[in-house]
């Protein structure tokens, strides 16, 4: 009975040589092992690190991209004086600021013309004579009325001064005097009246002369010497002077 465990607890003579071999492999297995691992968390670490940074960059790069397409380009000059003359033609019309047709204020016969189209004139220029001779006879009878009343206006005065002396010395009545006071103030009236008239015919005699209202150029002549014209148009049809413009 004391036998059988020494017997089990000797090595078998084929197994001497083959007992260490298990334990070396595991050795070698469990290095390559931990050697995996550690290369698969150092790879673990490096993409970490690595592929965040390859996507900024992949962003970044685009990013720029779109702002270089976006934001446009702008070409910059240095703003210096032009010297050099310049000029701009432009449309336009040329308009007169004052306009006038101009009449004759007496009918008569156009004596002579001064001016034509295109001539620059002054205010108050002659332009034309007007030959007026019913209108000169006019005048030359207004002033002999004037003269026949001026007569009659001084015998009348005459008369009153005499009545008036009379009447102190009651040689003459009182309604005698009051008639030649009345006859008196008639010739005076008469006198007025005949001065007025003169008056008016010789302001006529002076629109015989056709003048400028204003300076400016004639751009229409529609008269010639010997047309008959009248006041407010022509009495043979046609204006009595020219259409004159200002410049």
């Amino acid at each position: 009975m004391s036998a059988v465990p020494e017997i089990l607890e000797q090595p078998h003579p084929s197994e001497g040589n083959h007992q260490p071999a298990p334990a070396s492999r595991r050795r070698r297995g469990g290095r390559a092992l931990g050697g995996a691992i550690a290369g698969g968390v150092l790879a673990a670490i490096l993409l970490t690190g690595i592929v965040p940074r390859v996507a900024q960059q992949h962003r970044l790069t685009a990013a720029a991209a779109a702002v270089g397409v976006t934001v446009p380009s702008v070409s910059v000059t240095t703003v210096t004086y032009d010297t050099s003359p310049s000029s701009v033609s432009l449309p336009g019309a040329l308009t007169a600021v004052q306009t006038a047709s101009i009449y004759a204020r007496t009918p008569g016969y156009v004596r002579r013309r001064y001016v034509d189209i295109g001539t620059r004139v002054r205010a108050g220029q002659l332009l034309a004579d007007i030959d007026a001779p019913d209108l000169d006879q006019q005048v030359a009878q207004a002033r002999g009325v004037v003269f026949q009343t001026r007569a009659a206006q001084e015998l009348a005065q005459a008369n009153l001064v005499r009545w008036r002396a009379l009447a102190v010395d009651s040689a003459v009545t009182a309604q005698e005097v009051d008639q030649m006071q009345a006859a008196f103030n008639e010739a005076v009236a008469n006198s007025n009246s005949a001065e007025a008239n003169l008056q008016r015919l010789v302001q006529l005699q002076v629109y015989e002369r056709v003048v400028a209202p204003f300076a400016g150029v004639i751009t229409a002549r529609n008269v010639d010497a010997g047309t008959l014209v009248g006041t407010a148009g022509g009495v043979s049809g046609t204006l009595t002077a020219a259409t004159g413009s200002a410049p």
